[in-house]
């Protein structure tokens, strides 16, 4: 007889355990799926202008060139963005004219950021390889977790972490190119959503790099942060 309690306990203890789980499963799906949504509704948004900061650095850290800019950005009727210079400082000299002719001649290249990507973009979501999310703590906030994966072309990935707000609001999302180009040792990428707003829009990014080849090394990271959002006629892009 008490042999029989015991397995109907246990039995509850399982069950009960199951239904949890399963409960958490399905809670923290729908809260990336609202996250989604949410995206969906503001793919024409775009910035006008983006202020941005961008340092270099020596061997030991010491800052070697640091600029200082406003961008402004006009979109055509296809979403496709222009890039002008109002204006670049680095320190006390005016660095408009060279940040304009590296502008002028890299291109998109010189604005990957641009390209406005998260793993919350809808298009994508048949692609992205996504752990269930875990809860954590950020800043008194509790927020859901997710570790994700996105293939791409020639066998790399973007590989990183998105946090989502209990009510379904995007937080944050870090993410990184893996593997990293061979010459490449730190390349990085943080992008924080503007939680004022009621549209997902993007707050900063903040990046940082490093590379090396021979006795060459390349150190630096920097910041941008967005303002003057609009609607556009179709989603954003640069070429």
């Amino acid at each position: 007889m008490r042999a029989s309690r015991f397995l109907i306990v246990w039995c509850l203890f399982f069950f009960v355990v199951i239904y949890s789980q399963a409960d958490v499963l399905s809670t923290e799906a729908e809260i990336w799926q609202k996250a989604v949504a949410l995206r969906a509704k503001s793919l024409t948004l775009a910035p006008g202008q983006i202020q941005y900061e961008q340092n270099r650095f020596d061997k030991k850290g010491n800052t070697t060139y640091s600029e200082t800019g406003r961008l402004g950005l006009r979109y055509d009727e296809n979403g496709k963005v222009s890039v002008s210079v109002l204006w670049a400082k680095n320190g006390d000299m005016d660095a408009t004219a060279r940040r304009s002719a590296i502008i002028d001649k890299q291109g998109s290249r010189t604005n990957d950021f641009l390209l406005y990507f998260t793993p919350f973009d809808p298009g994508i979501q048949d692609k992205l390889e996504r752990k269930s999310g875990t809860l954590v703590s950020e800043g008194g906030k509790t927020l859901w977790q997710y570790a994700f994966h996105l293939p791409l072309d020639k066998g790399r990935s973007f590989a990183g972490t998105a946090r989502v707000g209990e009510d379904g609001r995007p937080y944050d999302f870090s993410f990184a190119l893996s593997p990293l180009p061979w010459y490449f040792d730190i390349m990085e990428i943080h992008i924080t959503f503007d939680a004022s707003s009621e549209d997902l829009i993007f707050s900063r990014i903040d990046f940082r790099y490093k590379a090396s080849f021979l006795f060459w090394v390349w150190n630096g990271g920097g910041n941008a942060e967005f303002d003057d959002w609009k609607w556009i006629s179709a989603p954003p892009k640069l070429n």
